[in-house]
């Protein structure tokens, strides 16, 4: 999901660069920005933030997941996704900043 997030990112950006847009509806970037770095922040901590909302793990064949069965480890995963969820969208905010900011970009 991080590099198909960074590709319609960068298509986002450039359609409304072209089209010459005002600014601010630049910040729609934000949006495809986030799920990129949501994905390569999963894959760098090699952590799922949808299991971690759903209490399950996976440590052995793709597609079988087993419970979380500590409520404590529970916890400390889904306060783990969070933070992930989190950096995520300060780095879709950072995107659509600087998209906001690439005011002469235009036709």
């Amino acid at each position: 999901m991080g590099w198909i997030g960074l590709v319609v990112t960068l298509v986002v950006f450039a359609a409304l660069a072209w089209a010459g847009v005002a600014p601010l509806w630049r910040l729609v970037v934000f949006f495809p920005a986030t799920v990129s770095a949501s994905g390569f922040l999963q894959a760098r901590f090699r952590f799922c933030v949808g299991f971690a909302r759903i209490g399950v793990s996976n440590f052995g064949d793709l597609g079988q997941t087993q419970p979380v069965e500590s409520e404590a480890a529970r916890k400390a995963d889904r306060a783990r996704g969070l933070r992930l969820t989190y950096y995520a969208a300060l780095i879709g905010l950072a995107a659509a900043m600087v998209a906001v900011a690439a005011t002469g970009l235009r036709r």
